[in-house]
């Protein structure tokens, strides 16, 4: 809803702070009127206690971000929070929607910032506070949504209690066993285990590092998953308020990660074609398709439109599947398979859409390191997890696998962690020691002081940081940087006017 009304009206960036609540206000008016079927279980203490955990592994890494309140205090963004501050830079100094573009104000703002409204307005709503002030608690709120949110719909997916809790821990705590591919070191990325052995890109994220690193894919995500959620459990008086809500859900979906729902055809085609079916019958296709138009106005007329290339893994398909199978999932879609018979058949067309996209990740890549395996199989992997918890009865063996899992989770919490104090100046002179010399030269004291200077809007960068993605921690606009010169990032969300 705030998407459509910025752009649609051509609001100033201000306005966001009072479009968001008057549209999360109007969403909880529109959804106080559903009848929601109790939950047959409360969530178990055990399930609460692992949504608790993940809470804390994945707030922890941006945790050093505060310590720019501290004087003299340097940190720099990491991991893909770089992307994040170039698009909440638009968000909060791009004067008016359509944003434009921050590296280059002839050109606009692409895809992706969609589910970065609740960032934007934190830092639009107190300038005071820094744009990485605003990512730690845009992440903070949305993780206790999603984990909030697990916890509630547990018990009414999976219908008996071990196997929401099951369910819990699988969505949460769970990183399958790449720590015992990955480098036995103490600070790795153990999802780079396929680029290590083969040299092709084919990561699959678990919840946990999807969650930490790209929220704007898991809020997609969430969104498909509350629509079928609802189109489940929900009841209304008027006929066309579901389908209304399915569809804006699945539309909120699209305008926030267009990988995130790629494969939803494949995967839910009989429930879209319900759905597409109550939209015409109600008259709710146009309120829907009025919405759907906002997603395109984001993804055209991109200056970089390849996302996808042919590129066939080494080994062998079986072989390729096996190793993702065991060492990403931990074996659990094998174990699924063994359940064939036991499924209905609804859940025997989710685990053979889940296996067909399987299948096609052996020889499709695209941007980054495989944004089509790494987001696109979210839906795929949620699958998986809900067939093996209604289906596996998981045995004593099943606790020295789920501690491999959870030690893969532990280990990459605390590799994120340390990332972000080693690109701090507070941390070593904590320490006693010298900045290294990997690090000093990205620290410049410039970023920190121009991040809480309200009155500059422009940051001129030099030779050093030009074509690269640290200049996005001063937290200004940068004019006129030609398209080839930017870093691949950049250029990503460049989109012609």
């Amino acid at each position: 809803m705030s998407l459509v009304a910025l752009n649609a009206l051509r609001l100033p960036v201000w306005a966001l702070v009072p479009v968001l609540p008057v549209s999360w206000i109007a969403a909880w008016i529109f959804l106080g009127r559903a009848r929601v079927r109790r939950a047959a279980l409360p969530p178990s203490r055990t399930a609460v206690l692992c949504a608790a955990a993940a809470l804390l592994l994945l707030t922890a890494p941006r945790l050093p971000y505060l310590a720019e309140w501290l004087p003299g205090a340097g940190v720099l963004a990491q991991a893909d929070d770089y992307g994040r501050l170039a698009e909440l830079v638009s968000m909060t100094l791009g004067g008016q929607y359509p944003l434009p573009h921050p590296s280059n104000q002839n050109f606009l703002l692409s895809h992706y910032y969609t589910a970065l409204f609740p960032m934007a307005w934190f830092k639009l709503a107190a300038p005071v506070i820094t744009l990485k002030d605003s990512i730690f608690l845009g992440n903070l709120l949305y993780h206790v949504l999603f984990l909030g949110s697990l916890l509630e719909i547990a018990p009414r997916l999976v219908r008996h209690s071990r196997g929401a809790t099951v369910f819990v821990f699988l969505m949460t705590l769970f990183g399958g066993l790449d720590i015992l591919a990955g480098h036995w070191i103490p600070f790795e990325h153990t999802e780079h285990w396929h680029r290590q052995w083969t040299g092709h890109y084919r990561e699959f994220s678990s919840l946990f590092t999807a969650n930490y690193w790209t929220v704007h894919h898991m809020a997609s995500f969430w969104c498909v998953l509350m629509a079928g959620v609802y189109w489940r459990e929900a009841r209304f008086q008027s006929k066309w308020r579901k389908p209304l809500l399915a569809g804006w859900l699945l539309v909120s979906a699209a305008a926030s990660s267009a990988f995130a729902v790629i494969i939803l055809p494949v995967l839910a085609w009989r429930e879209l074609w319900a759905l597409s079916l109550r939209l015409f019958r109600t008259g709710m296709v146009v309120p829907v398709a009025a919405a759907a138009l906002a997603p395109l106005w984001i993804y055209t007329g991109r200056v970089d439109s390849g996302a996808f290339s042919w590129s066939p893994a080494p080994q062998p398909l079986p072989l390729y599947l096996l190793a993702v199978f065991v060492i990403d999932f931990a074996g659990l879609p094998l174990l699924v398979a063994l359940q064939w018979r036991r499924l209905s058949p609804s859940e025997r067309r989710w685990f053979a859409g889940a296996m067909l996209f399987f299948a096609t990740t052996w020889g499709l890549e695209s941007i980054g390191y495989n944004n089509y395996s790494m987001r696109s199989g979210l839906l795929p992997s949620l699958v998986v997890m809900l067939l093996a918890a209604r289906h596996i009865v998981f045995p004593r063996l099943a606790l020295a696998v789920a501690l491999l899992a959870t030690l893969t989770t532990v280990r990459e919490s605390a590799t994120l962690t340390y990332a972000s104090l080693e690109y701090s100046n507070w941390y070593w002179l904590m320490r006693g020691k010298s900045v290294p010399s990997h690090v000093a030269p990205m620290l410049r004291d410039a970023y920190p002081r121009l991040a809480r200077d309200s009155s500059t809007r422009y940051y001129v960068p030099d030779a050093g940081d030009r074509s690269g993605l640290e200049k996005f921690n001063a937290e200004k606009l940068v004019r006129d940087i030609p398209a080839a010169e930017m870093h691949t990032a950049e250029r990503e969300l460049l989109r012609r006017r």
